[in-house]
């Protein structure tokens, strides 16, 4: 009985090595994954192998969640003489890779390895560290266009449909050589426009040497001078500027106003038809005004027009200059008279 039960046992110890050595080598041509979830490895640990391992997220450091990844380890070299011990991560975020020096017991930082799809097109999504933003920031380097044709444009922020664009601190834009005398292509202009199909609409152009343009049709336009250029009409305080080029909903401070207009010199032309007295005082009492001069309720609606008004108020003045001149003569020929009568007597 005993013996019979040996020669069982040894059968079945016989079947199990046959079938795990026939298990063995239906592995033979693969990578065996391990299980070393819970240890991170130093590269010092590594010694001229390939292997990969199972790997917690949070064991590796990449992610303070729990999930779970698989380490690709290529150590080409016993000792550090033949460079770093080389990382790759696969996880359900993307792949990411890190190296560390094969005499170190520390690796360097993770950085995730950035894909494009069969379009062409590259995307590196993150989550903000501020958690009032409502979605993911998005970098997108693409070579297709609108309708899903190749595109000139190699980078696009945020797609054709629009709600979030661009987000940040600051912006430095640095352009390299400095000299602006070569007419080159878009003569080192730095241009923000809107496009809708082939069209181009109200572009802001920052020149060569500074120079701020607003609202032109294209970027060619833009100007070398440093100024600012305005094409269209500019709103201070309001949005409706009334066809005006500049309209300003309060109180203008400036040193000096500078108005280019005509002049009221004409009233000393010696064809000028000065108005009589007595028809200047028939019209103040008809309309309030002097001749020429818009009303209060005039004003109110329509405001005033600074170089009309000065016009016309030195009109005024030269016309009440003629006047005194006018009443001095008169003046003076009543004084001769009065003179002559006084000698008589």
């Amino acid at each position: 009985m005993k013996k019979s039960f040996f020669v069982l046992f040894m059968c079945l110890l016989c079947s199990f090595q046959v079938a795990v050595n026939a298990q063995s080598s239906q592995k033979t041509d693969a990578l065996m994954v391990r299980d070393t979830r819970d240890v991170n490895e130093p590269p010092s640990f590594f010694k001229q192998e390939i292997r990969a391992d199972l790997k917690t997220l949070v064991t590796v450091g990449i992610s303070t969640a729990y999930g779970f990844s698989t380490n690709l380890t290529i150590s080409p070299w016993p000792d550090a003489s033949a460079g770093y011990i080389h990382q790759l991560n696969f996880n359900n975020n993307g792949v990411f890779y890190r190296n560390g020096d094969a005499s170190k017991t520390s690796w360097n930082v993770w950085n995730k390895l950035v894909l494009c799809d069969l379009d062409g097109n590259i995307e590196v999504a993150g989550r903000p560290a501020n958690q009032n933003e409502e979605s993911l920031i998005s970098y997108i380097l693409s070579n297709k266009g609108v309708n899903g044709q190749p595109h000139r444009w190699k980078m696009v922020m945020a797609s054709y449909a629009g709600y979030k664009g661009v987000k940040s601190n600051g912006y430095e834009i640095w352009e390299y050589p400095a000299d602006v005398s070569q007419d080159d292509c878009c003569k080192r202009r730095f241009a923000i426009q809107t496009c809708r199909g082939e069209s181009s609409h109200s572009c802001v152009i920052i020149g060569p040497k500074g120079g701020l343009n607003i609202g032109y049709p294209s970027y060619y336009e833009a100007t070398d001078l440093n100024d600012l250029s305005v094409n269209g009409n500019v709103g201070i305080g309001t949005s409706d500027t009334q066809g005006y080029k500049l309209a300003v909903n309060g109180i203008i401070r400036a040193k000096e106003v500078k108005v280019e207009s005509e002049w009221a010199d004409f009233v000393f032309k010696k064809d000028y038809n000065l108005p009589a007295l007595k028809e200047v005082e028939r019209h103040i009492e008809e309309n309030g005004t002097l001749p020429g001069v818009p009303s209060e309720k005039e004003v109110k609606a329509n405001g005033v027009n600074l170089a009309e008004t000065n016009v016309l108020l030195l009109q005024k003045i030269e016309e009440l200059t003629l006047y005194i001149i006018q009443q001095e003569k008169r003046m003076e020929v009543m004084e001769a008279k009065i003179d002559s009568m006084m000698k008589v007597d």
